[in-house]
């Protein structure tokens, strides 16, 4: 692996000397050399929802869980920590992007596999192929069982129904239809998902007591790390949100901090309600019984 590194070193050095993201200016890299070219309020709006949807997911319902052991306080401190390192992540994916993309003006929709090959290597980016791979389609199962799951309860049909109609309907929306109404959808999808968020909250914050809050264990936070971490992840789309943007550096600025910030905020104003609505406070805190969110609001 040093090897490769090294040997991939002049490489790397003479990228950021060319252009680096933090300099780069608005349609500095466009098809017509000659065309400064902006994104519109609508495409930043787009790229934020699209950093915002790819961070919210069911990794809420296990922040509530890991959260009960430090306490509202520390678990928030160290969900702000980790907000903060993945968003230096994101700005750093940025500007490996946005160099790329300067050097080779025919690059166009490379995501982290050629990014990985451009900078490291075909060897190692074969080891993060797989591991992409392997973790999406393990997220993606996820996904689809549960959703499938749902839709078999509606419809009155086998559990195996399910994750097969949702599968085709949904996938084939996606391969057949035009990028500018997925687009669309996503942002409906995404303003969906805030207003049930809102609605859930609304229910429970008026039930919250808050001596709960008030609980706290410094040394219960260790193990809620890796738990936040995984859950404020949306660093495979850093790619897509630099093309769409037209590589416009404060435009690609505004949709990682804004649109991984929108998340941040949800998950810590969700530990408050589902943590202020546990009851016995104390004893589930020291025990390893994990709470249901779903089943407090209930």
């Amino acid at each position: 692996m040093s090897s490769i590194l090294m040997s991939r070193k002049g490489n790397l050095s003479t990228l950021r000397h060319d252009v680096r993201f933090t300099i780069l200016e608005s349609g500095e890299i466009s098809d017509v050399a000659e065309e400064k070219v902006s994104p519109t309020i609508v495409q930043i709006l787009t790229s934020l929802c699209l950093v915002s949807g790819t961070t919210v997911g069911a990794g809420i319902l296990a922040v509530a869980s890991v959260s009960l052991k430090p306490g509202f306080f520390y678990s928030s401190i160290a969900m702000v920590s980790c907000w903060v390192l993945m968003s230096c992540v994101g700005f750093v994916i940025a500007e490996i992007t946005c160099n790329i993309a300067a050097r080779d003006r025919t690059a166009k929709d490379f995501g982290i596999i050629s990014i990985t090959d451009r900078i490291l290597g075909s060897q190692v980016s074969r080891i993060i192929g797989i591991l992409y791979v392997a973790f999406h389609y393990t997220l993606l199962m996820a996904y689809i069982s549960k959703a499938g799951g749902i839709l078999s309860d509606v419809m009155g049909v086998p559990g195996r129904v399910g994750p097969v109609v949702f599968t085709v309907v949904v996938g084939g929306f996606i391969v057949i239809a035009p990028g500018e109404t997925v687009s669309m959808l996503n942002n409906g999808m995404f303003a969906l998902v805030v207003l049930t968020f809102l609605g859930l909250v609304g229910i429970g914050i008026s039930s919250i007591k808050t001596i709960n809050l008030h609980y706290h264990d410094i040394e219960a936070v260790g193990p809620t790390i890796p738990i936040f971490l995984v859950a404020l992840v949306f660093h495979n789309i850093v790619p897509t949100v630099c093309s769409d943007l037209k590589y416009h550096r404060q435009s690609i600025c505004t949709a990682i901090l804004a649109g991984s910030l929108i998340p941040l905020l949800m998950f810590i104003l969700w530990n408050a309600v589902i943590l202020g609505l546990v009851p016995d406070y104390d004893e589930s805190a020291h025990s390893d019984t994990l709470i249901d969110p779903v089943q407090l609001l209930l």
